[in-house]
């Protein structure tokens, strides 16, 4: 189960994909909010409902175990997973857990200034409206570390904008101030999640730091570390061959029991 970041979609791990295939069944929604799915609006896109939209997503098709390859946003999405693993209350067997480049400390985060922007009542709308693809792009090389094309990078934007897509940017970035608030539910969980897990980091992102990778694998039990040196903060899109082994490896992990 594939879970992509803000403000992107699923199509961040296409170059990654046949590679995970190979290994076995892949599921990569999109999150509500974001790329094709819906995009209410006015709705509140609680990280808390998109676990339940996870949930839902792999019960309706049968899945009863599940290895989960989290980015950015979706590191959130899988902490509140493994917190209800926890609590006896996740609907499937997690069997093994990727994380790459998220803010899961939110505290040593470096948020963009589009975020900080979209974060403000007063001019989060407005500057949601006038969102454009120049803006974005200039903001998107800023934080990557191996070069992401044009194309790859227009493919995000209007993902992003689709059907609506600007009128809900300030609800998704919601998703910040929960992790302040739920920080300890969640980090608490990860530490103690008893699964294999592989923490894959781009160490020239500038937002998710290399510090918050190094953090995750000491405070994880069962966690491994990868740090990809000259990888900034869109590991899908920058790294598709390595997330792709290592997720591949680590269910083979899983699987073999180790």
């Amino acid at each position: 189960m594939l879970l992509h970041g803000f403000p992107e979609s699923s199509v961040d791990f296409h170059d990654a994909l046949p590679q995970l295939v190979s290994g076995g069944r892949v599921v990569a929604p999109d999150l509500l909010g974001f790329g094709l799915s819906d995009k209410p609006h006015p709705h509140t896109y609680s990280l808390f409902e998109q676990a339940d939209l996870v949930e839902v997503v792999l019960r309706a098709l049968g899945v009863r175990r599940a290895h989960l390859v989290a980015h950015d946003m979706g590191t959130s999405v899988a902490a509140e997973l493994a917190a209800r693993v926890r609590h006896g209350l996740l609907g499937f067997e997690l069997g093994s857990l990727l994380l790459t480049n998220g803010s899961v400390y939110i505290e040593m985060a470096v948020l963009t200034p589009s975020q900080k922007v979209l974060r403000l009542p007063a001019i989060g709308p407005a500057f949601a409206r006038l969102a454009s693809y120049p803006v974005f792009r200039a903001q998107a090389r800023r934080i990557v570390g191996r070069p992401v094309t044009d194309e790859a990078l227009r493919d995000m934007f209007d993902l992003m904008v689709h059907d609506g897509g600007r009128a809900v940017l300030p609800s998704l970035i919601g998703y910040i101030a929960e992790r302040h608030r739920f920080a300890e539910r969640w980090c608490g969980a990860l530490r103690a999640l008893d699964v294999p897990t592989r923490i894959v980091w781009g160490q020239r992102d500038p937002v998710a730091v290399a510090a918050i990778g190094d953090r995750l694998a000491r405070e994880m039990p069962r966690a491994t570390l990868l740090r990809l040196e000259d990888v900034g903060h869109f590991t899908p899109r920058e790294a598709p061959g390595e997330l792709a082994r290592e997720a591949n490896l680590l269910r083979l992990e899983a699987r073999s029991g180790r």
